[in-house]
């Protein structure tokens, strides 16, 4: 919605005044989904989730990004941590090119 905004004219720091956020709020929102695939997207589109989850399914080829959301979604946990463990659990035949999974101490319960 707020991309469809600003395509139609409506200047970044003139939605910022109007929602009281940061500037910087608002184009984060923007990039939210940019790397992530389409069928990705359409599954997380009726989910709130954090914009550090974005980060995570970047490092994902499509296809591992499309499975890693059906999980989460089946467990009903769209959680960063949650991501961060399917991005470790899988090979690296999953992820983007010279994108590297850092090595999770331990993963809390």
């Amino acid at each position: 919605m707020i991309r469809r905004v600003i395509e139609r004219g409506v200047c970044p720091e003139r939605l910022a005044r109007a929602f009281a956020v940061d500037v910087t709020s608002i184009v984060k929102k923007l990039s939210l989904l940019d790397g992530i695939c389409a069928e990705a997207a359409e599954l997380l589109g009726d989910r709130q989730f954090s914009a550090k989850l974005s980060r995570v399914l970047r490092k994902m080829k499509p296809t591992r990004q499309v499975e890693c959301v059906e999980l989460m979604i089946a467990a009903n946990s769209v959680t960063v941590r949650y991501a961060e463990a399917l991005l470790v659990a899988k090979l690296a035949a999953g992820l983007v090119a010279g994108k590297k999974p850092r090595k999770l101490l331990a993963i809390n319960t």
